[in-house]
């Protein structure tokens, strides 16, 4: 567990991961957050997100590390894991697929047990409020004509992949 699949350090704003499949494909590495450096206004969550593994005890606190001083405020909600049957401990009557518990940490305080729903307290329904407004606001944007010297270059999706090297994504400063 050397390095995580997405690091924010230091890391200041709003961090949304929703409803993606991560699969560790060809990397030792577990599929895992890691927030570090100074987390004060760092908000993130990682929602509903499927998280596959070959390592046995995937756990949410495995796959959400937390290390920021002071802590973020972020953590998972509604996602799930799915593993072979060699890596996992056996739940229930059967193998490979359960959902993991939902983790909020919200000025330093991570409750315990799980939490099913953000009326419990744990996972405030004004912060998944604000990590979704972004994406209830987007409107689709129709291209038009780009004047000289800009070009009309445009990603509509984006594949990263890992492996030997790595792959980062940086904000502009």
């Amino acid at each position: 567990m050397t390095r995580p699949t997405v690091a924010l350090d230091n890391f200041r704003g709003l961090f949304t991961f929703a409803t993606s499949l991560m699969v560790p494909v060809g990397n030792p590495n577990p599929i895992r957050f890691e927030i570090s450096g100074d987390g004060g206004d760092c908000k993130a969550l990682a929602l509903n997100n499927l998280f596959w593994g070959d390592e046995p005890g995937i756990t949410a606190d495995l796959i959400w590390r937390n290390v920021a001083n002071p802590p973020a405020a972020g953590g998972l909600i509604g996602c799930n894991v799915n593993a072979t049957q060699a890596a996992f401990v056996k739940v229930g009557p059967r193998f490979g697929f359960m959902f993991l518990d939902e983790l909020w940490v919200d000025g330093g305080v991570r409750p315990t047990g799980r939490s099913t729903s953000s009326e419990s307290g744990a996972i405030p329904d004004s912060a998944l409020l604000q990590h979704l407004l972004p994406i209830r606001e987007a409107r689709v944007w129709y291209p038009g004509e780009v004047p000289l010297p800009a070009t009309n270059l445009q990603i509509h999706r984006v594949m990263a992949l890992g492996g030997q090297g790595a792959v980062e994504f940086r904000a502009a400063d």
